[in-house]
């Protein structure tokens, strides 16, 4: 029914809006601490990708030990071609790996450091030529004394911006002569942070749409069950009220009319008493099933008492809902599912066609005095109010 479509709808909102407020909370909160995990995460790849570029210098590290102990790299006695080849090889990790620099470096003192190879590419603002100087941060400073792989957190510099940096040490016969640099700038964690977030909120979206769909199920079948009658499977004496209410609001919205059916089962009590309540169970099942299938898909029916139907037939006047009620009646003649000659059934009916000065109530009673009106005239038969 409508009412309950527009509860169900109600309902399944009201519980996923607070389900995804809960759930983005959530995803908020563990967002804020993704940026820690990504920095943590991008400073191991950083040392293992320094680890591995110092392991390729030191296969042949008498030749960087040699390019790194020369004293004026500006008169160019140096073996140029390992140093191209070198640079080429740190261009292609630093591509490989999505680094956004890759280098090598000697210390001059406490304070200062020269750039040996980088994997930059040469016609870059941001290439570093040999012999390039540059002040030492502690963090490297403390690389070069400790000798170990190390990495740092994000650090702000006014000349290259918010970056980590790993290295890795350089060493000859256990000698430290130099370290790698890998630097993961700002806007890469950035990227990754937003990509990370992106994906979060795509699942919570599609979680949040599944739950409205199965959110939105269970409602039906709690407002199903509760206007369900649950032997007939017809709608109940509960949904029976609110229908008729929807159906004056339907009527006087579209200006279309409908009409109201009191259906009663003769001599039930009689029947029950004679052949059983098992085969007056029988009678309950059989009629609801000769009423659905002598209505439309549009046409509600329902179980209005203990032996009582009623339908609302939209669209439909009282000519024409006289039709469909002998055509019940005919079907419950002929029915041979009523095995009991001395119990077979037989229905008094009410017919009410709704005019804009009814109440429901009004119209309800109508439809129950004219079907009360046809049982006093004999029984078996419709009367129209």
């Amino acid at each position: 029914m409508e009412y309950d479509r527009k509860k169900v709808i109600a309902s399944s909102a009201a519980v996923t809006v607070l389900l995804a407020i809960i759930l983005f909370s959530v995803a908020s909160i563990l967002i804020g601490n993704i940026k820690d995990i990504v920095i943590k995460e991008a400073s191991e790849e950083a040392k293992g990708i320094a680890a591995t570029a110092a392991r390729f210098i030191e296969d042949n590290v008498s030749d960087y030990r040699n390019l790194s102990m020369v004293t004026d790299y500006s008169k160019g006695s140096f073996d140029k071609n390992y140093y191209l080849r070198m640079n080429k090889l740190l261009r292609r990790i630093k591509k490989d790996t999505g680094a956004d620099f890759v280098f090598t470096e000697k210390k001059i003192s406490d304070t200062e450091i020269e750039y040996i190879l980088d994997g930059e590419d040469p016609e870059s603002d941001l290439f570093s030529p040999i012999g390039s100087k540059d002040g030492m941060s502690k963090e490297e400073l403390s690389a070069f004394n400790e000798g170990i792989i190390t990495a740092t957190g994000m650090i702000k510099d006014e000349a290259w911006g918010d970056y980590l940096t790993a290295f890795a040490p350089i060493k000859d016969s256990g000698e430290l002569i130099g370290l790698v640099g890998v630097d993961f700038s700002s806007d890469y964690i950035k990227k990754i942070v937003n990509n990370v977030s992106y994906v979060t909120y795509l699942i919570l979206f599609l979680l949040t749409a599944l739950s409205y769909i199965a959110i939105n199920n269970l409602f039906k079948i709690h407002y199903s069950s509760l206007n369900t009658d649950f032997m007939t499977g017809l709608i109940n004496r509960r949904g029976f009220k609110e229908a008729v209410h929807y159906a004056i609001s339907d009527a006087k919205r579209y200006g279309i009319t409908f009409t109201l059916i009191i259906l009663d089962i003769d001599n039930f009590k009689e029947i029950n008493d004679r052949c059983g309540h098992p085969y007056g169970d029988k009678i309950l099942n059989n009629i609801a099933h000769i009423i659905k299938q002598n209505t439309r898909h549009s046409d509600l029916s329902f179980r209005y008492g203990g032996d009582e139907f009623a339908m609302i037939l939209p669209g439909t006047s009282k000519e024409d809902a006289l039709l469909v009620c002998r055509n019940i009646q005919h079907s419950i003649a002929e029915d041979r599912n009523f095995s009991e000659d001395n119990c077979h059934p037989t229905m008094s009916i009410g017919i009410c066609e709704w005019s804009e000065e009814i109440t429901a109530d009004e119209m309800i009673k109508a439809a129950d005095d004219a079907m009360y009106l046809s049982k006093d005239e004999g029984k078996d038969r419709i009367k129209m109010c």
